[in-house]
């Protein structure tokens, strides 16, 4: 059954279009720094394959920290 009034799914849509909006100026940012870092002769692509790899090994670390947390509460992984 849809409990949701008018006006949560106006809040919704609201907070959804304002985090749209901020994820728009970050792509804008990130574009600038990616011209930047050409503009100093660093190659696109292998810029973003560095960032891509980077991203990957963050993402490995926290699962790795995850894990470790719950070894030393006992908790299932």
């Amino acid at each position: 059954a849809n409990t949701a009034t008018k006006k949560e799914i106006k809040e919704f849509a609201d907070r959804i279009l304002k985090l749209k909006e901020e994820m728009d100026g970050l792509s804008s940012d990130i574009k600038c720094v990616y011209e930047d870092a050409a503009n100093k002769g660093i190659d696109r692509r292998a810029l973003k394959e560095v960032v891509t790899i980077k991203r990957k090994q963050r993402s490995d670390e926290h699962k790795d920290n995850v894990n470790q947390l719950c070894l030393a509460l006992g908790l299932p992984k």
